[in-house]
């Protein structure tokens, strides 16, 4: 799973947060993205991203947005292979 945060956001910072405990202890990988980096630039654009925070799973833009533990266990589930 990947978060695409801005470090400026302190909303960004929250989620990302709690995503990374919550991949932690679901034992999910789970990779952090900052849009103030080309690398998080060219990723944002290339899915489509528009809000931020965003939340990638398997490369696929899955989330726009602030999200609670309850939806994130929900589009993980939505999204397992």
């Amino acid at each position: 799973m990947t978060v695409v945060v801005s470090q400026l956001c302190e909303v960004s910072l929250q989620t990302a947060r709690l995503v990374r405990e919550f991949c932690q202890r679901e034992g999910i990988e789970y990779e952090e993205v900052s849009v103030r980096t080309m690398e998080g630039q060219r990723l944002a654009l290339s899915v489509g991203v528009k809000i931020l925070p965003a939340i990638l799973i398997d490369g696929k833009l899955v989330h726009q947005g602030p999200v609670d533990e309850e939806a994130l266990r929900q589009i993980v589930e939505a999204h397992k292979g």
